[in-house]
């Protein structure tokens, strides 16, 4: 959460149809948003070149109950083929198919106003030498009726080797969590820290 970039979202109510007139009066509302944006962004003392703005216009085909979001980033009042033709595609990626004949109506214009932080550099888990050196132990293990009691060794997750897959069962322990990897799975503790746990075909 420490990481997360700055976000303020921005919202106002447009219902007209799609026209270059229309879309003109959106491109003023971004705008009006815009500078809301840069006052809260001020107040949060983000440097300009730390700052970004998403624009996306909610929009409908005339008579539907439902809206598509529209990426209106880069577009000018000249801009309305180039709106209509976003509008089609987003229409087809969320219902797969458009209507290309019937009129578009706009509903809302939003704004995103978005604060970059700094994000601290991630350092890469060096882990231990092997597996038999991160093994501390096993313990039986009850998975379920198929498999019954098995032996499952105990690992140390700090002291996992990078890259390293190994099978299931196994008990990965750490100081606040516990993983359980089971019988047919394999998992892998990758150069950054992550465990990657897959299941066999």
């Amino acid at each position: 959460m420490l990481l997360t970039d700055l976000s303020s979202d921005y919202v106002r109510s447009f219902f007209a149809d799609s026209t270059a007139e229309n879309l003109s009066q959106v491109l003023a509302l971004f705008d009006a948003m815009t500078a809301d944006g840069q006052a809260w962004l001020d107040k949060e003392e983000v440097p300009a070149e730390n700052r970004r703005f998403k624009r996306v216009l909610d929009a409908r085909y005339r008579g539907q109950n439902f809206e598509v979001k529209v990426d209106c980033d880069g577009l000018g009042p000249d801009d309305l083929a180039e709106f209509e033709e976003r509008f089609h595609a987003a229409h087809t990626k969320e219902y797969g198919y458009d209507i290309r004949h019937r009129a578009i109506q706009f509903v809302s214009a939003r704004l995103q106003a978005i604060g970059d932080v700094p994000k601290a550099p991630q350092a890469e888990v060096v882990g231990g030498a092997s597996l038999d050196e991160a093994k501390i132990g096993s313990r039986q293990v009850y998975f379920d009726a198929r498999n019954g009691w098995v032996e499952t060794p105990i690992y140390d997750r700090g002291a996992l080797p990078a890259n390293v897959d190994f099978a299931g069962p196994a008990i990965i322990n750490e100081m606040s969590a516990t993983s359980l990897i089971l019988p047919g799975q394999t998992v892998r503790a990758d150069r950054w820290g992550n465990l990657i746990v897959s299941t066999n075909q």
